[in-house]
């Protein structure tokens, strides 16, 4: 299911489709409030898939992986971050499954930088 929801809403911010709200209807008070409820929590999901897809799609470095911050940044962690290795190992394989240049949404540049990433990590925990 997260799969789904994630080849969605990559479709939807690469423009390859779109989801149109009727404005009027969703502002119309004669609208069942279950309704009006679940226009709400569409909104909301769209949002949160929104959220997801920008720190999934991470934008490659211009100059690579070169010091512990970038390797942190392209594994989706903050600056200063100390995560385990479970949890680097973890987080890797997840972005792993989608930016592997033989899956539906592959990318080259940034699996090489995931990789870069962990090497670059590995090396300091060493």
């Amino acid at each position: 299911m997260v799969r789904r929801a994630l080849a969605l809403a990559l479709a939807l911010d690469r423009g390859e489709m779109a989801l149109h709200v009727d404005e009027a209807a969703a502002n119309n008070e004669t609208m069942a409030p279950a309704e009006q409820i679940h226009l709400r929590e569409s909104h909301e999901e769209m949002e949160r898939l929104r959220a997801i897809v920008s720190v999934l799609s991470f934008e490659p470095l211009a100059d690579g992986v070169k010091s512990r911050d970038d390797a942190l940044h392209v594994l989706g962690f903050s600056p200063g971050a100390r995560p385990g290795l479970t949890d680097l190992g973890a987080r890797f394989r997840r972005l792993a499954s989608i930016h592997h240049p033989d899956g539906s949404y592959g990318d080259h540049q940034r699996m090489s930088q995931l990789n870069a990433a962990m090497e670059h990590l590995r090396r300091g925990a060493a």
